[in-house]
């Protein structure tokens, strides 16, 4: 609860999926992945929005994080669903395949507050592909804030919580837009 804006929801939800011991996912990597991810955004979409109605939180007042396929959820979310959400932590992350184009988005006001994070010894997701996206984000006209981290792989470290909490606290003190 240290590294969250005082009025804002955060929501990181977990992954459906599986995997094993305390490891998770939103798709299966292959074939199947388009399907799962469409069918994984609609999922996260519907439980951000109960969250919001139960707690009384606008959207503009929720912040999605994710974490590795989480963040491509993040990512996903960001693009195809930006007025759900006011902000997104993603954290080593990067697009899915199939939404490497994202469509333009009609309206540029009240994008989504981005913070990315991502290890540049990622051996899981290359960093060069959350640099893609985050790209993609700033042509897309959306505020960011980009950290790379020299000593981490896929994970995240001290150093990213902080620099986590310091870009939260400042959504804090941000006017509500409406």
């Amino acid at each position: 609860a240290d590294y969250v804006a005082q009025d804002y929801a955060v929501v990181s939800l977990q992954a459906p999926i599986a995997l094993g011991a305390h490891r998770f996912a939103w798709y299966r990597n292959g074939t199947g992945a388009q399907a799962d991810i469409t069918a994984a955004r609609h999922q996260i979409l519907t439980r951000v929005s109960q969250i919001q109605q139960q707690l009384s939180i606008p959207p503009n007042r929720t912040l999605l994080a994710g974490f590795s396929q989480g963040a491509v959820m993040s990512w996903s979310i960001v693009f195809n669903a930006p007025h759900s959400i006011g902000a997104a932590a993603i954290f080593s992350g990067r697009l899915p395949e199939s939404e490497g184009r994202p469509t333009p988005q009609q309206n540029r006001r009240n994008l989504p507050q981005l913070f990315v994070g991502h290890g540049q010894n990622d051996q899981r997701i290359a960093l060069a592909l959350d640099e893609q996206a985050v790209a993609l984000a700033q042509q897309r006209g959306y505020a960011l804030s980009f950290h790379r981290y020299a000593d981490l792989g896929h994970g995240i470290n001290p150093q990213e919580l902080t620099d986590f909490k310091q870009w939260a606290a400042g959504l804090s003190l941000q006017k509500p837009s409406s």
